[in-house]
C-alpha cells in the first residue's frame, strides 16, 4: 500500500508542474500581446496626432499661400538655414517645445518648392521614423 499511495503523490506533483508550465506559457503569451497592442496603441495615437498638426499646416498655407506666415503660426518653429525647412517640434504629449534632442519627441518639417508646393513630413525625432507625410499646393 505504501508504494501505491507514494506513486499517487508523485503523479499529482508530475500533474501540479504541467500545470503549472502551462499556466506560464499562457502568461508569457498574454503579456507579449498586451505588449503588442500598447506599442499598437501609441503608434495610432502618433498617426493621428500627426495627421492633425499636418492637415492644419496644409489649410494654413493653402489661406496664407506663405510658409513664413504658416510656420509662424504655430509659434516657437527653428529654421533649418542649410535646407530651407521650418521645423515645428513637440514633446511626447504632441505640446510644442523648442527643436532640440533632449526635449522634442517629435518633429514636423514644412519644406516649400517651386510651383508652391509644401512638403509636410513628420518624424520621431528619437528614431528618425516617418509617421506621416503631406504635399499640398497653394493655389494662387
Amino acid at each position: 500500500m505504501k508504494g501505491g499511495s507514494g506513486t499517487k503523490t508523485s503523479l499529482f506533483l508530475v500533474e501540479l508542474i504541467i500545470a503549472l508550465l502551462l499556466f506560464a506559457f499562457c502568461a508569457a503569451i498574454c503579456i507579449q500581446a498586451f505588449s503588442l497592442a500598447s506599442r499598437q496603441s501609441h503608434r495610432s495615437d502618433a498617426l493621428s496626432k500627426s495627421v492633425f498638426f499636418a492637415s492644419s499646416a496644409a489649410e494654413l498655407y493653402k489661406a496664407r499661400n506663405d510658409l513664413a506666415v504658416t510656420a509662424e503660426s504655430f509659434g516657437g518653429v527653428s529654421v533649418d538655414m542649410d535646407t530651407e525647412r521650418y521645423i515645428v517640434a513637440f514633446d511626447k504629449d504632441w505640446q510644442q517645445v523648442a527643436a532640440n534632442a533632449e526635449t522634442d519627441k517629435f518633429r514636423m518639417y514644412l519644406t516649400e518648392t517651386d510651383g508652391n508646393v509644401l512638403t509636410i513630413d513628420v518624424y520621431e525625432s528619437g528614431t528618425g521614423d516617418s509617421i506621416y507625410s503631406l504635399k499640398v499646393k497653394a493655389v494662387s
